[in-house]
């Protein structure tokens, strides 16, 4: 599915909204490490979804990495802080591969986002520097993101 367009993974998740209910989001994992000092202020951020199907059930795994720096040191990366979030969802109807894919890829990161936008902040307060507020997102821009294939390396989910 990786040469998607946006608007064609939208239509396809569209179609499984109606049918699909939130069992539960809860977090696996979640890490940071302060590297460096003074204001953070260049940010980057990647998505990685994942997800398995089993009869009417959805699981969907979603990994976020948000990595910063301070522009005026130029410097490596200061700040990382990663977190991993399962989501599971019952489906009432039968939809196509496509359809369910699309659906998990793109509603598993939206599901999910609020839930990682608080533990940005939450862990920025508990490190004691400035909160860092991870943007408001549509479902558009994730399916964007899907699109894309903005995703982390393998070698880039581990804090070092």
């Amino acid at each position: 599915m990786g040469g998607r367009c946006m608007t064609e993974l939208l239509k396809l998740a569209q179609a499984v909204v109606g049918s699909a209910s939130i069992d539960f989001v809860k977090q696996t994992m979640g890490e940071f490490k302060l590297l460096g000092s003074g204001p953070i202020d260049v940010l980057d951020q990647s998505i990685n979804v994942s997800h398995e199907v089993e009869e009417k059930k959805v699981t969907t795994k979603v990994f976020f990495k948000l990595s910063g720096k301070n522009s005026a040191e130029d410097s490596d990366t200061a700040l990382v802080i990663n977190a991993d979030f399962t989501t599971s969802y019952t489906i009432k109807e039968e939809f196509t591969e496509e359809q369910v894919d699309a659906f998990a890829r793109v509603g598993g990161a939206y599901n999910c986002w609020p839930f990682w936008r608080e533990f940005v902040h939450g862990t920025c307060c508990r490190m004691q520097i400035a909160p860092l507020t991870a943007p408001l997102m549509t479902a558009q821009q994730f399916a964007n993101l899907v699109a894309e294939e903005l995703v982390p390396n393998e070698e880039d989910d581990e804090i070092e």
